[in-house]
């Protein structure tokens, strides 16, 4: 049987390009194939993969790249600023 690239990805809980590279490059031994754009995995030996393998395989969550945006002022710096602006304009 044959399972849709978003049903394994959706049981593994990983990314679907997680699922292709790891598969691609032989790191997980499971056969596939293609239909169209759409890739399918054999479930048996998915199975297999992941109780032969069951210990070994740990969630990685993707990293993320750091935020580039600026931390908004809180309450205090808001109200220093608005001073500021007052006494500024007087």
């Amino acid at each position: 049987m044959w399972l849709a690239e978003k049903s394994v990805t959706q049981m593994l809980d990983i990314h679907k390009k997680t699922l292709r590279r790891k598969v691609k490059s032989g790191e997980w031994n499971v056969p596939f194939s293609t239909l169209g754009n759409k890739y399918y995995y054999n479930s048996e030996a998915l199975e297999k993969m992941l109780l032969e393998n069951s210990t070994t395989i740990q969630y990685e969550p993707e990293k993320r790249k750091p935020s580039r945006r600026l931390p908004l002022p809180n309450r205090t710096q808001r109200r220093a600023a608005v001073r500021t602006n007052e006494s500024a304009g007087s």
